[in-house]
């Protein structure tokens, strides 16, 4: 059975474009990021994509997957929170979570044309006998869903 994947393709700027490819044992890569997909039209958003813009069309799975930091050094977990959509007419939330060890995970769905921020949020969790920094980081990445033209 062969199995697609959307290949990312540098654009200017932190602009990203999607063009389907057959996928190969490098591939497989992404599954060890968290975010295995069996759509055919999938992308997977990480820590490195924050204030990236992309752009996906209707039916698109959007999977983003945010690792935690953790330092035993200086007793600090920075957590992530579920990430979320500001328009879900646009990409919808379909399901995601937290784990235990500070990373969180979210699956979307590109519905309809139009643009949406997928934001987290990240903060330390101290462990007994040490500090944390009282600040609160974002991570938003913005989706444009653009209607491919029909011929």
């Amino acid at each position: 059975m062969r199995v697609f994947k959307l290949a990312l393709s540098f654009l200017t700027g932190a602009t990203i474009a999607f063009a389907p490819v057959l996928a190969t044992a490098s591939s497989a890569s992404a599954q060890s990021t968290g975010c295995p997909s069996t759509s055919a039209l999938a992308v997977c958003l990480t820590n490195s994509n924050n204030g990236d813009s992309i752009s996906v069309p209707p039916g698109t799975e959007v999977d983003v997957y945010l690792t935690a930091s953790i330092s035993t050094s200086t007793g600090q977990t920075w957590r992530w929170t579920v990430p979320a959509s500001s328009n879900n007419a646009v990409l919808a939330f379909e399901s995601g979570g937290t784990s235990s060890n500070g990373n969180a995970w979210a699956d979307f769905v590109a519905k309809s044309g139009g643009t949406a921020d997928i934001t987290s949020e990240e903060s330390c969790v101290a462990a007994p006998g040490h500090a944390c920094p009282q600040v609160v980081l974002l991570w938003q990445t913005s989706v444009s869903v653009v209607p491919t033209p029909t011929a």
